[in-house]
Protein backbone atom coordinates (compact mmCIF):
# COMPACT_ATOMS: atom_id res chain seq x y z
CA UNK A 1 0.00 0.00 0.00
CA UNK A 2 3.09 2.32 0.77
CA UNK A 3 4.48 1.86 -2.64
CA UNK A 4 0.94 2.55 -4.17
CA UNK A 5 0.68 5.98 -2.79
CA UNK A 6 4.59 6.70 -3.53
CA UNK A 7 4.05 6.03 -6.67
CA UNK A 8 0.63 7.80 -7.11
CA UNK A 9 2.64 11.29 -5.56
CA UNK A 10 5.51 10.56 -7.99
CA UNK A 11 3.32 10.46 -10.69
CA UNK A 12 1.35 13.61 -9.43
CA UNK A 13 4.65 15.55 -9.54
CA UNK A 14 5.88 14.32 -12.84
CA UNK A 15 2.40 15.68 -13.89
CA UNK A 16 2.35 18.84 -12.33
CA UNK A 17 5.93 19.38 -14.15
CA UNK A 18 4.56 18.07 -17.42
CA UNK A 19 1.74 20.55 -17.38
CA UNK A 20 3.75 23.15 -16.06
CA UNK A 21 6.00 23.01 -19.46
CA UNK A 22 3.22 22.36 -21.70
CA UNK A 23 1.29 25.86 -20.12
CA UNK A 24 4.51 27.76 -19.86
CA UNK A 25 5.35 27.29 -23.70
CA UNK A 26 1.88 27.93 -24.45
CA UNK A 27 1.95 31.33 -23.13
CA UNK A 28 5.64 32.24 -24.26
CA UNK A 29 4.37 31.37 -27.59
CA UNK A 30 1.26 33.68 -27.28
CA UNK A 31 3.28 36.53 -25.59
CA UNK A 32 5.40 36.18 -29.21
CA UNK A 33 2.26 36.72 -31.60
CA UNK A 34 0.78 39.26 -29.14
CA UNK A 35 3.77 41.21 -30.00
CA UNK A 36 4.08 40.44 -33.18
CA UNK A 37 8.07 39.79 -33.17
CA UNK A 38 9.51 40.14 -36.92
CA UNK A 39 10.75 36.07 -36.50
CA UNK A 40 7.02 35.18 -36.26
CA UNK A 41 5.53 37.04 -38.95
CA UNK A 42 8.31 35.78 -41.52
CA UNK A 43 7.76 32.15 -39.73
CA UNK A 44 4.11 32.40 -40.80
CA UNK A 45 3.58 33.82 -43.49
CA UNK A 46 4.50 30.77 -45.63
CA UNK A 47 2.21 29.00 -43.87
CA UNK A 48 -0.40 31.39 -44.62
CA UNK A 49 -0.77 33.03 -42.26
CA UNK A 50 -0.12 36.84 -43.39
CA UNK A 51 -0.21 39.80 -41.42
CA UNK A 52 0.20 41.11 -37.44
CA UNK A 53 -2.96 41.22 -36.93
CA UNK A 54 -3.95 37.11 -36.96
CA UNK A 55 -0.73 36.74 -35.30
CA UNK A 56 -2.16 38.73 -32.28
CA UNK A 57 -5.31 37.09 -33.00
CA UNK A 58 -3.30 33.26 -32.30
CA UNK A 59 -1.77 35.26 -29.27
CA UNK A 60 -5.34 36.17 -28.03
CA UNK A 61 -6.18 32.30 -28.94
CA UNK A 62 -3.41 30.64 -27.18
CA UNK A 63 -3.62 32.68 -24.12
CA UNK A 64 -6.98 32.05 -23.76
CA UNK A 65 -6.32 27.97 -23.67
CA UNK A 66 -2.69 28.66 -21.53
CA UNK A 67 -4.95 30.16 -18.92
CA UNK A 68 -8.18 27.92 -19.45
CA UNK A 69 -6.47 25.13 -17.62
CA UNK A 70 -8.03 23.49 -14.29
CA UNK A 71 -7.25 24.99 -11.10
CA UNK A 72 -7.96 22.11 -9.69
CA UNK A 73 -8.67 18.13 -9.00
CA UNK A 74 -11.46 17.12 -10.56
CA UNK A 75 -14.61 16.13 -8.42
CA UNK A 76 -15.36 12.95 -10.75
CA UNK A 77 -12.62 10.91 -10.11
CA UNK A 78 -12.77 7.41 -12.44
CA UNK A 79 -13.65 5.37 -9.31
CA UNK A 80 -16.48 7.16 -8.09
CA UNK A 81 -17.50 7.28 -11.94
CA UNK A 82 -18.18 3.30 -12.11
CA UNK A 83 -19.34 3.21 -8.39
CA UNK A 84 -22.19 5.43 -9.46
CA UNK A 85 -22.29 3.65 -13.11
CA UNK A 86 -22.88 0.17 -10.73
CA UNK A 87 -25.29 1.65 -8.75
CA UNK A 88 -27.57 3.33 -11.02
CA UNK A 89 -30.96 1.07 -11.08
CA UNK A 90 -30.58 -1.18 -14.71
Amino acid sequence: MANQAQASGRGRTIGWVLSGLVIAFLLMDATMKLLALPVVLETQEPLGFSGPTIARGLGVLLLACGFSTPRRRPRCSARSYSRAISAAPS
